[in-house]
């Protein structure tokens, strides 16, 4: 037996011994085994119990378990939660997935696999096996009835919930492009939330999936499924809600919406006043298209009946009245603005709640053009962090488990490839590399292809230089090229000259 197994299997036999002056507290101490998990997830549920199997609500915090998940669809549809929420979204496939081979078989810049073979042939086996099952897996996102990308943002909005899931369905597959019958990747799809709840254990680790199905609520293996979780706390496989600290400025924003809308209602129209005449006559009378009485009655005042034929003209076109009689137009002198001041500040809370940062959303009366750029930088974090958790997702949930049927498990721990999202928004390429060459770094020749890579260009081979037109015969250029203008002269000349 190979040493290194030997010590793994001893390793695994140890404890960590336990303390027995920790019984002092009044709690049986214990040993610790290195293999096992010995303390329960999710707060204090499970303590005490040696085996929970249970169901978790998707309600996760307060607001939840007070209003149910409708309190998160109501809070999504406030201008200012969703749009970060479909900005990350957008983030998150602004760049489309990319499979590399894995980093202990990816050859170096400018390492031809020939030279490999020659030095390390059982290396050169991994990496031509990794080639190809990189092949397949990209083979088999290819005849998905929907790209990957479109199931990734119908779930991109998951960090609102906390948790999102996806059942994978799979399907017998002959391709001749592969040459072979597998089974390949047939959907992706995404399921509304009141359909699956997770199944954990006593550490809260997924044991399964609780599903409604036409049979009735079935668990099935987690294996399944591709589940995407926003920043879980203590074990919880629920995750988060990033819109959760958002909850109190925006419930301040609902309550203080109305009393705008009711200040526009009253104030945003101008109000008409009139003013009658001393001087006894006809009362004033409305065009023929009001349905207000043409003249006062025998018994009404002068001011009712100016109130009458005023309401008419405002539903009307024309106002005729006796001589002396006045109407003004009185505008409101405020702008609502402390209603308009709560609301933008409000604006701001619920943005800063989730995102850290409003200047990338909101616009600024002040603010300088680095802290501009500070805002999306502090914003592009956020959607680093998403395309880095669903890309390692799409790996082990999706690309593991159908190399796992295809080729057993063995290979898929050793070849599963690497899938990417693309990195956050590009900074100015020249100012980096002018910053990092007069900081004394220099540009080695496998550098060139990752710069083209992110210019867009095609990467250059080792050691070649950019392409640049080769002067036409007879042009005259070929001499000039032809001369060395640094060419050493002779002493003796050197000598004339002087």
């Amino acid at each position: 037996m190979p040493l290194f197994r030997r010590r793994a299997r001893a390793q695994a036999a140890m404890r960590f011994p336990a303390r027995p002056d920790a019984e002092k507290a009044g709690y049986p101490a214990r040993e610790g085994e290195p293999t096992r998990e010995a303390v329960a997830g999710g707060g204090r549920a499970g303590l005490g119990m040696a085996e929970l199997i249970q169901v978790l609500s998707h309600l996760v915090d307060e607001p939840e378990r007070q209003f149910g998940d409708e309190i998160t669809r109501k809070m999504l549809a406030d201008p200012a939660v969703a749009a970060p929420i479909r900005h990350l979204s957008l983030a998150l496939v602004e760049h489309p997935l990319t499979l590399n081979v894995p980093g202990r078989w990816r050859l170096k810049p400018f390492e031809p696999i020939e030279r490999v073979e020659r030095e390390d042939p059982a290396r050169a086996a991994h990496v031509r096996r990794a080639e190809e099952i990189l092949e397949f897996d990209r083979r088999a996102l290819e005849l998905l009835d929907q790209p990957i990308e479109d199931a990734i943002l119908s779930m991109g909005d998951y960090p609102a919930w906390g948790a999102h899931l996806a059942e994978v369905v799979y399907q017998v597959v002959d391709d001749p492009i592969l040459g072979g019958t597998f089974l390949g990747l047939k959907a992706v799809k995404p399921k509304p939330r009141g359909v699956w709840k997770f199944v954990v254990d006593r550490g809260w680790n997924v044991v399964g999936i609780l599903a409604e199905t036409p049979e009735g609520s079935v668990v099935y293996p987690p294996e399944k499924f591709l589940t995407l979780t926003w920043w879980p706390q203590g074990g919880d496989p629920r995750g988060t809600r990033i819109t959760r600290p958002s909850f109190t400025p925006w419930n301040a924003k609902t309550r203080s919406t109305p009393g705008h809308v009711r200040y526009v209602d009253r104030f945003g129209n101008p109000a008409i006043v009139g003013y009658t005449s001393d001087v006894a006559g006809d009362g004033p009378r409305t065009d023929g298209q009001s349905s207000a009485a043409a003249g006062p009655e025998d018994d009404e005042s002068p001011e009712s009946a100016l109130l009458t034929a005023l309401l008419a003209w405002a539903s009307g076109i024309a106002l005729a009245l006796p001589h002396g009689y006045q109407v003004e137009l009185k505008e409101a002198t405020g702008e609502g603005r402390a209603i308009m001041s709560s609301l933008a500040y409000w604006d701001r809370q619920i943005i800063l709640g989730m995102v850290s940062s409003y200047r990338a959303y909101l616009e600024s009366e002040f603010g300088s053009k680095a802290d501009s750029e500070t805002s999306q930088d502090v914003v592009g974090l956020v959607a680093q962090a998403m395309r880095r958790s669903v890309a390692r997702a799409v790996t082990w949930q999706v690309l593991y488990q159908l190399n796992v049927l295809n080729f057993g498990k063995a290979e898929a721990d050793l070849y599963t490839p690497d899938c990417s999202l693309g990195a956050t928004e590009g900074h100015d390429l020249a100012a980096e590399l002018a910053g990092w060459v007069s900081a004394g770094w220099f540009l080695a020749d496998e550098h060139y292809s990752e710069i083209d890579a992110r210019l867009g260009l095609t990467p250059r081979g080792p050691f070649e230089e950019s392409a640049e037109p080769e002067p036409e015969p007879g042009s005259g250029q070929e001499q000039e090229q032809e001369q060395d203008p640094e060419q050493e002269q002779d002493p003796e000349q050197e000598q004339e000259q002087d």
